[in-house]
């Protein structure tokens, strides 16, 4: 089905659902919400099996193009993901649980196709047999058949988690035992300059340090004004770190503001690590620090009008030093769009084998999974050249020959593009040429980048 016809789709359910009558009863607003429930659960499945047939036809063309079976499967994920607007693991997994559904779950798959149970429902089934052989799969589907019809999601998880335990038990121990090697420790950034670190750990060490940091909490005196969420956090980052004050420890950031904000002339809010930062708090950061902490900044200053950072260039065959931390600060999060996964590669947009340049222009950061993913068949990166104000650009095509525009995005706020371009003053002007001063290039080493202070 071609782009008009999907779209022409689209707009006639959109053209029903807004002729249905806005004035109705109570019961009938009910009885629609349930009936769209339904649609949407049925709408879900259909796209479960979409994808399904996609992926073996895509694995179809694959080894027809002499793909080694290794390799076979790669893209695949991806191409969905960019279809629909999600990240690629996210992509991969529902994929995954669509497979087991549809290959070794029908009878749960056709109670979702026909909207007797939801996506949740249906998903959280596969998750819990997911481990088991095909045909332990098949029977524990034939035995919930019946059961799962009413059932809350939650429900259903527990119910299928424990036919899984009985069926075959050696399974269920093998993931526990394999369990604990997914222990790792997250960072994400969320509101006022605020993070959540996040450590998932086997159950056994989880409740332990979680123990341990409730019992420092409760062994402090009446006098202490701080709450035990407070006492708790402050005694993980002391911990941690090692340091038993907060500001003794060293800190190294990149730092993305104008130089309008830094001198108090604006106060277009600045950028460290995937939070927006007030312009006060980042002059703070950029020019002072405490008598024990030293500030290790690197500076990096945006187009006034873009809000995108400037561009620097590199000979070297790898992005390593300033080059590797200014793509890191450009780009933020893996280039592809919707994946929104930490970047763990920094990529030649134009291959280096093929002639492509180690440069800022012909480099994007990218996950682990995207940059192997633009590797297999059909796949295609081409630079789009930044040209006055307009910000790195990446055109992405894919094997069915779809496009897709990755661009670097705004870090800091841009002006609106109502009101003309704003003249710096002179003294904007002059802190511009002196700060810019110390932007990484090519002749310049990344110590020469650092400024610290004291």
């Amino acid at each position: 089905m071609d782009d008009r016809s999907t779209s022409a789709r689209v707009l006639r359910v959109r053209a029903m659902l807004a002729a249905l009558p806005r004035q109705m009863a109570d019961r009938e607003r009910i009885d629609e919400i349930t009936a769209l429930q339904t649609l949407i659960a049925v709408a879900s499945a259909r796209l479960a099996r979409i994808s399904v047939d996609f992926d073996g036809s895509q694995r179809a063309d694959q080894r027809r193009c002499g793909v080694t079976a290794k390799l076979v499967g790669k893209g695949i994920a991806d191409q969905l993901a960019l279809a629909r607007g999600i990240s690629p693991h996210s992509a991969s997994n529902h994929l995954a649980l669509a497979k087991a559904l549809a290959e070794d779950l029908p009878c749960t798959f056709q109670l979702w196709s026909r909207g007797q149970i939801d996506e949740r429902t249906a998903i959280g089934v596969a998750k819990q047999v997911f481990c088991l052989e095909r045909a332990d799969r098949q029977v524990i589907d034939r035995e919930l058949v019946s059961e799962l019809r009413g059932m809350s999601a939650q429900r259903a998880e527990r119910v299928a988690k424990g036919a899984a335990a009985h069926r075959c038990p050696e399974a269920i121990a093998a993931r526990a035992r394999k369990a604990p090697n997914e222990r790792r420790v997250s960072i994400r950034p969320t509101e006022d300059m605020m993070v959540y670190l996040t450590a998932l750990l086997p159950v056994r060490e989880g409740v332990a340090t979680y123990a341990a940091l409730d019992r420092i909490a409760r062994e402090l005196g009446p006098t202490e004004v701080r709450s035990r969420g407070q006492i708790m956090a402050d005694a993980l980052l002391e911990r941690v770190s090692g340091y038993p004050d907060i500001d003794q420890i060293p800190i190294h950031i990149s730092l993305v503001m104008s130089a309008a904000s830094l001198v108090g002339t604006d106060s277009t809010p600045g950028h460290i690590a995937g939070s927006v930062v007030p312009a006060e708090i980042a002059r703070e950061l950029a020019l002072r620090g405490t008598a024990q902490q030293t500030v290790v900044v690197r500076r990096l200053f945006t187009d006034r009008w873009t809000g995108t950072v400037q561009s620097i260039d590199s000979r070297s065959r790898t992005f390593d030093g300033a080059l590797r931390e200014f793509i890191l600060t450009r780009d933020q999060v893996c280039r592809t769009p919707y994946c929104e996964a930490p970047i763990r590669h920094i990529d030649h947009v134009q291959s280096h084998a093929k002639g492509g340049p180690t440069t800022a222009l012909n480099g994007q950061g990218l996950c682990e999974r995207c940059n192997y993913a633009k590797e297999a068949p059909g796949w295609k990166h081409v630079i789009t050249a930044p040209e006055g104000g307009m910000t790195h650009t990446v055109i992405i095509t894919t094997p069915t020959g779809h496009t897709y525009r990755s661009q670097a995005p705004p870090i800091l706020d841009r002006p609106s593009l109502a009101r003309s371009r704003p003249q710096p003053s002179r003294i904007e002007h002059a802190v511009e040429e002196l700060l810019g001063s110390t932007l990484p290039s090519t002749a310049r080493s990344p110590n020469e980048v650092d400024r610290v202070f004291q």
